[in-house]
Formats: structure tokens, sequence, C-alpha cells
């Protein structure tokens, strides 16, 4: 591996651990103590040092979406141009959902335990029967309105409608990279404004238009490998935030402005981070290189690992930076081992699959 792809990955890798932990730690500790009337001066220092003076949206939690966001829009730019449709699909689809119906069952045993036991429901659960599940499962609950069994998985709802469109442009991404990110955003302005015409399509829009925050990884991507001039790459990057901040705006009224929520200040947060990181990062260490492997897995596990633990100490009177200490260890065990047993062999079946004709073909 050359030093350039070193430093790609290395770059990717600890943003992708430092979003997870900032998303884990916004809901196990932002929204698991006002939830359960608790509070931590971990919390405390955190809003005082961190929330307060950078403005962050939902205790941080945000932020580490929009991270992921930018990193999905980088990655997906630089696969797309070495593979055809149904095999970028293809690796995608083993990406996401092995891991996925994994979690979803994890969270159906720990839900209909937590039942039983009078614990309550983990945070992010909202299902209230079977189908909820396999809704879920194959993120039909956005589109169709139905409870969710698994809060996280909206940012999967994004990244599957991301897919598809990259799947749509990927021949003209290859021959004319310009053209082709001018048809992303004619695309997504598209579905937003066609929310009006009915319900499914207008719960789409609400999630498309974070579509254009994505787009900002893949027009920095095909920038900085020079797919895309500088000046044509500005434009672009300034009519793709123009465009989300306009359409945000639109899709969710005065939220984006206001003083309680603070997300226009997340946004620009999340882009510096990412600039950061992505110049001046070019290190590996095994602790980076362990959270961003297990970073998708912990995404998903830890609201409903990590609050069942949380509920259970809490219900014996442990304090809470002990069940904190205690619900984080374990959801990095259980990441660790959805990476290693499901996502890993799941990618290696990827892989053989891309071998069948059906899939080589342009």
């Amino acid at each position: 591996m050359s030093k350039s792809k070193d430093e790609y990955f290395n770059f990717v890798h600890v943003l992708r651990g430092l979003a997870s932990l900032i998303v884990v730690w916004s809901h196990l500790v932002g929204w698991w103590l006002p939830v359960n009337q608790a509070t931590s001066n971990l919390q405390g220092y955190w809003e005082n040092l961190i929330v307060r003076p950078f403005h962050l949206y939902q205790n941080g939690g945000h932020l580490g979406v929009l991270i992921f966001f930018l990193i999905s829009g980088y990655i997906v730019a630089h696969v797309s141009l070495k593979e055809n449709s149904s095999r970028f699909l293809l690796k995608r689809f083993f990406r996401i959902f092995p891991a996925l119906f994994i979690v979803l069952i994890i969270s159906y045993i720990i839900a209909t335990f937590s039942l039983r036991t009078n614990l309550s429901i983990p945070l992010g659960n909202n299902a209230t029967e079977l189908k909820d599940y396999l809704y879920s499962l194959f993120l039909l609950d956005y589109p169709l309105g139905t409870p969710s069994a698994l809060a996280v998985t909206w940012t999967l709802f994004v990244e599957i409608l991301f897919y598809l469109l990259t799947a749509i442009f990927i021949k003209s991404t290859k021959k004319d990279p310009l053209k082709a990110t001018w048809y992303f955003i004619i695309a997504i302005n598209i579905i937003i404004i066609l929310s009006s015409i009915n319900p499914i399509i207008n719960r789409i829009a609400h999630y498309a238009v974070y579509l254009f925050f994505v787009l900002l990884g893949r027009i920095i991507y095909l920038c900085e490998k020079k797919y895309i001039p500088l000046f044509e790459s500005i434009i672009l990057g300034i009519v793709s935030l123009f465009c989300y901040i306009l359409f945000y705006d639109y899709l969710y009224p005065n939220s984006l402005f206001n003083e309680s929520s603070h997300i226009i200040y997340t946004i620009i947060m999340a882009i510096i981070v990412f600039f950061i990181f992505k110049i001046f990062y070019n290190k590996k260490y095994k602790i980076t290189t362990f959270l961003g492997d297990i970073s998708y897995s912990l995404y998903l596990i830890h609201l409903p690992v990590g609050t069942l633990v949380l509920n259970i100490l809490h219900k014996n009177g442990i304090p809470f930076k002990y069940s904190f200490l205690i619900s984080c260890t374990i959801c990095f065990i259980v990441s660790f081992l959805i990476y290693k047993f499901i996502e890993k062999p799941s990618q290696k079946i990827a892989h053989k699959l891309i071998n069948i004709s059906i899939f080589k073909n342009k």
C-alpha cells in the first residue's frame, strides 16, 4: 500500500472512530440522563467545555452524524470510480444489512427482556410489534412512517438514498465527474420540490435534504484527486451547502437558525473538524484503527446494549460514572464481536459474489 493510500485510510479511520464516540456519548449520557431524571458531573463538564462553547446541537451527537455523512461522501466517491453499479450496490448491501440484521435481533431480545423484567425499553426503540422490526431492517420505517426499532438507522436511510443515486450516476461519474455531481444536485432538488405530492415522498424528502451535505464529502474527494478543478469544486460546494441550508429551513422551519438548537454552528464545526483531520492527521495507531473498525457496529449497538446495561445498573443503585464505564466496555466488546464475526465475513462474501459474471458486466 502506498503512502498516500495509508494516509487516506488513517484519516478516514480516525474520523469514523471519533464520530461514533461522539454519538455514543450524546446518547448514553446526554439522552439517557434526562430521560431517567438523573444527573452526572460528566455531563456537566461536557456541556461547559464542549457543547456550550461550540454551540453544538443534540449534545454533540449531530456533529458526529454530520462527520459520518462527510466521510461517506468522500469514501463513496472513491469507490464509485472503480466499480460498476451492480458491484457497488452489492458491496454496499453487505456492508449495511448483515450487521443491522443481527443488531435488530439483539434489540428485539433486549426489548422483550426489558418488558418482562420491569426495565425501561432501551432508548430509540419505538417498535410495538414484530413487523416494526422487519420494516426497520429494510429501512422502510422512515418512508412509511412506522415506529422505528432502532433510532440511529435514520442516517442509514440517508446513506441508502445516496448509494442509489451513486449507482444511477456511476457511469456519468466516470465520464464526467463534474456534470455527474450536478446531476446529484438536480435529483435531490426534484425529490424535495415534489415533497408535497404525497406523505411518502414528503418523508423521503426530510431525509434526502441531508444528501446535500453528503455531497460535500464527494466534492472534496473529486477536487483533491483532481477529477474536478478547484474553482468548479468551490462552486459545487457553495451550491450544495446553500441548497442544504435552504431546503433544511424549508423542511424543518425555525430550527436551523434557532438559538436553542444551534444547528448552523454544528454544520460549520463538522466541516472544520473534517478538514483538520484530513489535512493534519496521517498517523496510524492501534486504538484509532480499532475504533474505526468497530465504528459501524458500535453506532448500531450502543443504544440497545448500552441503555440496557445502564438501566440494570441504575436500578441496582450503581453510580452513573461506573455504570457508564461498564456500559461502554460491554458495547465495545459486542461491537468487536459483530465486526469480527458478522461484518468481516459479510464483506468476504461480497467480494466472492462480485466475481460472478452478472456483477462483472459494465
